[in-house]
């Protein structure tokens, strides 16, 4: 091995030893819980998803926010949304009367945000692996 290998192999070393030390495991069990809702009531028999619902929900989307895993930016979907309403509550309308959702609809696609270092943290790691 190298030493730009060994450093990199360090540096992963470090972090999984500090995210180890500060997360914990899965066993796999469940907490008891109290219910905080009637258990008559745990289910909705009807949900409308009108186009003017869905037209108001669209127009009030952050421009700014990150895309959706089809990759259309807010404000496309601001801008039309008087044209994406209609086929948009029928989709959704189907997907809660069907039980399913899309499969894209499932998915999530996480990424780290930097934040800036508090300057009072005297820890500096040096990221350039």
């Amino acid at each position: 091995m190298d030493l730009k290998n060994d450093l990199s192999l360090d540096k992963c070393t470090v972090f999984d030893n500090f995210f180890g030390s500060v997360f914990t495991t899965d066993d796999g069990t469940t907490p008891e819980l109290c219910s905080r809702v009637d258990s008559k009531q745990l289910y909705l028999d009807s949900v409308t998803f009108t186009p003017e619902t869905v037209c108001s929900t669209l127009k009030k989307l952050k421009p700014t926010t990150s895309l959706g895993p089809v990759n259309i930016p807010n404000v496309l979907l601001k801008k039309c949304a008087n044209a994406l309403s209609v086929p948009l509550a029928h989709i959704f309308g189907t997907s809660f009367t069907n039980n399913t959702l899309p499969q894209c609809w499932k998915t999530a696609d996480v990424q780290h945000v930097f934040k800036e270092r508090c300057t009072n943290d005297p820890v500096i790691i040096d990221l350039h692996l």
